[in-house]
């Protein structure tokens, strides 16, 4: 796989396949991808109709889940494989940020034994309006704060 950095020019080849299918993750936004690259050294390649999206994640090389149709998940599998064990990438595969529909996959891959993780840290979180408007309550104090020193600063 050929990986280049991804830049602002590139979101049309994005949006493509992230309009190709439902991603429960909030993860898979261009403007996601885009804000974080630099910090996460985050590049991107296409190879037969599936992209590949290549972070440095706490100093590991890592892959984000591959995007493309359903019927192409299992080469995209053995393709990242093969690119860890070419790349010699300290001999750990991590694909990061898994939707349920790609952990199915993993399970169906013949001879492989995968050990997948919730990192409950990245998780999404769902919040409903009215609670983020009043901001009321101990488990709100984090948002509160900074926003209370907005208020301060600039009155």
């Amino acid at each position: 796989m050929e990986f280049k950095p991804v830049e602002k020019a590139d979101k049309p080849i994005f949006d493509k396949f992230y309009k190709s299918r439902y991603y429960e993750n909030g993860q898979y936004t261009f403007t996601n991808l885009y804000l974080w690259r630099k910090f996460l050294s985050t590049q991107w390649s296409v190879e037969n109709d599936i992209l590949y999206t290549l972070v440095n994640f706490n100093n590991k090389i890592s892959m984000l889940q591959p995007l493309g149709s359903e019927d192409k998940m299992q080469e995209a599998i053995a393709n990242i494989i093969e690119f860890f064990a070419d790349n010699d990438t300290d001999k750990e595969l991590l694909i990061l940020d898994l939707d349920k529909y790609f952990f199915e996959e993993l399970k169906k891959f013949p001879d492989a034994k995968f050990d997948i993780k919730a990192n409950r840290e990245a998780f999404n979180y769902v919040y409903y309006a009215e609670d983020l408007i009043k901001l009321a309550g101990r488990k709100y104090n984090l948002k509160k704060t900074p926003l209370n020193g907005f208020h301060r600063n600039y009155p």
